[in-house]
């Protein structure tokens, strides 16, 4: 089962201006868990469209229309709601982590081994001046907290952190490969293209999604609303790539 909860309000979303879209997506994912900070700027909703920016270890990957590797968001949960869809490309796949995690456990302990001990991770400067660009300690992609499997992952930012001089070994690149081709395994992907409207609720403790490359036209672009949310009622809690991104002192103040 995936957790992912989709709505549809196209005709609702049809009829508002931008700042009402903004409000209605707002609302509905405050009343699913309570909305957080994505970045350092506090932003509590972002538009995922291609604003023609680099995808980097200087940049968040939502405002480009490059293909997105498989990883987890910040926080516990995040919704994604559609205002408009790309010429070309732009479908967001999820994975279980549960079946991913089981599988790497069947056919491949010793990546999984290498994978809960984790990896450091670049920050992409969303940190306070005087903090240091990495994270602090190795992230766990797979760890266990109450006795739930707890999902944290994003390649990208890993293999990033050896501009700061932390470079990976052999084994865990291997690792690293062991994870990525199963889930580029089509039959443990779920498929999702959503339409003006439509929005999906999605954990990240035990998900991971993607976002293939997309091609925008004048008159016809891709456009998301994203917000993250933490769910204080939830038992499955832990470490998340927001601890990375957004400032200590707003993470204490939530």
């Amino acid at each position: 089962m995936f957790a992912f909860k989709p709505f549809d309000f196209g005709a609702v979303f049809g009829l508002l201006p931008r700042d009402g879209c903004l409000a209605l997506a707002l609302g509905l994912s405050d009343h699913v868990g309570q909305v957080v900070p994505q970045n350092y700027e506090l932003q509590r909703i972002v538009d995922v469209r291609d604003d023609g920016i680099e995808y980097s270890h200087r940049s968040r990957g939502y405002r480009s229309s490059k293909a997105l590797p498989f990883h987890t968001d910040g926080a516990h949960l995040f919704s994604l709601t559609c205002l408009g869809v790309a010429a070309e490309g732009g479908e967001t796949i999820i994975v279980s982590g549960q079946a991913v995690y089981n599988r790497l456990a069947a056919e491949r302990p010793e990546a999984l081994a290498v994978l809960v001990h984790g990896f450091r991770h670049h920050r992409r400067g969303q940190h306070d001046p005087g903090e240091p660009p990495l994270s602090p300690e190795p992230i766990p992609v797979f760890a266990f907290r109450n006795g739930l499997l707890h999902v944290c992952y994003n390649r990208n930012p890993i293999e990033w952190a050896e501009r700061e001089g932390v470079k990976l070994t052999t084994v865990e690149r291997a690792a690293l490969d062991a994870l990525d081709a199963v889930l580029a395994d089509e039959t443990m992907q779920l498929r999702l293209n959503l339409q003006p409207g439509e929005a999906a609720f999605i954990n990240n403790y035990i998900t991971l999604h993607s976002r293939t490359e997309y091609r925008d036209l004048p008159g016809q672009r891709r456009h998301m609303l994203r917000v993250w949310m933490r769910d204080p009622a939830s038992r499955r809690s832990g470490y998340s790539l927001l601890d990375l991104y957004v400032p200590k002192s707003a993470l204490a103040a939530l």
